[in-house]
């Protein structure tokens, strides 16, 4: 027969041992997963941050080559609307001698969503060959986006030079940049 100090060589845990193992497992677990948090949190910050700036660089990109690009004609082109919208007048390069409007609308309030800036081609009759929103981020409550003076170059020469200031919100920050360019085709 066994008596009580026996027992105490037989191979095994105690509540203690468990207690202590389960404690410290807990706090490696802990640790492993805050540092994937962190590494989960950084990655959509980056890529929030990236699509921000893709945004930015598009919208600057479409204004650029669409007012060069356009009538230097004063009475083609116009801001309209509080200055949130522009309307271009520029060559169709599918039919000689035909023009193509180019809209551009920041969404101040209503549809599309509001601080979005939308891009609208149509042709000479109305149609509308392609629309779509150029800026997602944009602030809300914008106003006088758009601007155009008018210049002489040279006398006798019309044109207009056309400037929008745009507010971008990326991840909390205001970003705004402005566009000066004027128009370098002389047509119609």
């Amino acid at each position: 027969m066994r008596g009580v100090g026996a027992l105490r060589g037989d191979a095994g845990f105690t509540l203690v041992d468990t207690i202590v193992g389960t404690v410290v497992g807990s706090i490696l677990m802990v640790a492993l997963v805050s540092v994937f948090l962190t590494g989960y949190t950084s990655l959509r910050v980056s890529q929030e941050t990236l699509q921000g700036d893709a945004d930015v660089q598009l919208t600057l990109t479409y204004l650029q080559v669409d007012v060069h690009g356009s009538s230097r004609d004063p009475n083609l082109l116009t801001v309209t609307n509080g200055g949130n919208t522009l309307k271009l007048s520029s060559p169709d390069p599918s039919s000689a001698g035909r023009l193509l409007t180019i809209t551009y609308t920041y969404a101040s309030a209503g549809s599309p969503a509001v601080g979005t800036l939308s891009r609208t081609v149509t042709d000479s009759t109305g149609a509308t060959i392609r629309t779509g929103v150029v800026a997602h981020n944009l602030a809300g409550g914008l106003t006088g986006v758009f601007s155009a003076t008018p210049c002489t170059p040279a006398p006798g020469a019309g044109c207009t030079s056309v400037s929008a200031a745009l507010s971008f919100n990326v991840k909390g920050f205001t970003l705004t940049r402005t566009v000066l360019a004027a128009p370098q085709l002389a047509y119609p």
